[in-house]
């Protein structure tokens, strides 16, 4: 099987979400459970499928294990295809249901956001303020940033003049939050012996860079916009 880099990657939280539409044996899932829920359609640029993509990849995950498991021991048909070596490789990934509910919990933030940018009325007015409050909520929910650089955000200027993408403004990892489900997975796993402190950090740095990248992007976009809103 060709090598693929590691689940952990940015990156590599929406290609997962995508495996799941193309896994279709369906057949042999249900074989291996008695529930008929099975992945939902999923469109890595389409922001609004991302909440019920995810929660029912966790829904689910259980299930996509012994799937994975029975394939392994080759009980199970094995498929070579891109999505589904990337379905292989995370159910080996000790910290995967942590991740997901990382990512999880980052698309409930953006979910009223995204539903907002959908509507055909005429918001962009408020646009500033929303997006404002978005990232806000997301920098102190997360603590990605050093206390004194988030708090230095106080008004969309300087909200459109900051540089999410420096290093120097990072918080120490330590410090960092994937979320209240994900904290908790990670303090179990840590006291299970199932995740190291490396392992842990390692974890908390790729995604405050996700988090961080995300939201230098979104204001690369936007930024000489709204100031004129």
């Amino acid at each position: 099987m060709e090598k693929r880099p590691p689940i952990g990657t940015s990156t590599a939280y929406c290609l997962l979400c995508t495996g799941f539409l193309k896994m279709l044996l369906r057949g042999d899932l249900m074989k291996l459970s008695s529930s008929e829920k099975f992945p939902l359609k999923f469109c890595c640029h389409r922001w609004l499928a991302n909440v019920p993509g995810a929660e029912r990849a966790i829904e689910i995950w259980t299930d996509i294990c012994k799937y994975v498991s029975k394939v392994d021991y080759g009980d199970l048909l094995k498929v070579t295809c891109q999505s589904c070596c990337i379905i292989a490789q995370a159910a080996k990934d000790k910290l995967i249901t942590v991740k997901l509910n990382f990512f999880l919990s980052v698309a409930k933030m953006l979910q009223p956001f995204s539903v907002l940018c959908q509507s055909y009325k005429p918001l962009v007015p408020f646009l500033a303020g929303d997006l404002f409050t978005l990232v806000k909520n997301m920098l102190e929910h997360f603590q990605v940033l050093k206390h004194d650089k988030c708090k230095s955000i106080d008004s969309i200027s300087s909200l459109c003049s900051f540089y999410f993408a420096d290093v120097a403004n990072f918080n120490c990892a330590d410090k960092v939050s994937i979320g209240f489900i994900g904290d908790e997975l990670l303090k179990k796993k840590r006291a299970k012996k199932e995740a190291s402190d490396k392992d842990v950090l390692d974890l908390k740095r790729d995604c405050q860079r996700f988090i961080l990248r995300m939201l230098q992007t979104l204001m690369g976009k936007v930024s000489h916009f709204i100031l004129y809103c």
